[in-house]
């Protein structure tokens, strides 16, 4: 994970087809997720104006925290790609694909509004 103190609000999303239309689509700030199935997609950009990559990640239940099992680079997806790269992290499993850890606390939910550099 790039960035090691940002905190993110996430927004819970209905459908793998709806999360790659956003992801697809629209450049978001920084301190954006969504959750899709429990699983958190995390902005990990440098900026709105740069690369678009996310961090995935999952709830380990034996730490009682969240663990990054992949990144994905969204710049230049069709929908179709984000869809199909969204897919294949819903089959990743946060005990074999542990490229980080991520401490609760910096998982928001949408009641719980912060400003940061971000979005402020």
């Amino acid at each position: 994970m790039l960035h090691k103190d940002r905190v993110w609000t996430v927004q819970v999303i209905a459908s793998a087809s709806l999360l790659a239309y956003k992801l697809a689509h629209v450049a978001w700030v920084g301190c954006q997720a969504f959750e899709l199935d429990g699983l958190i997609f995390a902005n990990d950009s440098q900026s709105t104006m740069g690369s678009q990559m996310w961090a995935v990640l999952a709830f380990d239940r034996e730490n009682q925290g969240f663990v990054e099992v992949d990144r994905i680079d969204f710049s230049w997806c069709s929908e179709q790609r984000a869809l199909e790269k969204i897919e294949y992290a819903q089959n990743l499993s946060p005990r074999v694909h542990r490229l980080d850890v991520v401490s609760r606390d910096r998982i928001l939910r949408d009641s719980e509004h912060h400003l940061c550099e971000h979005c402020s």
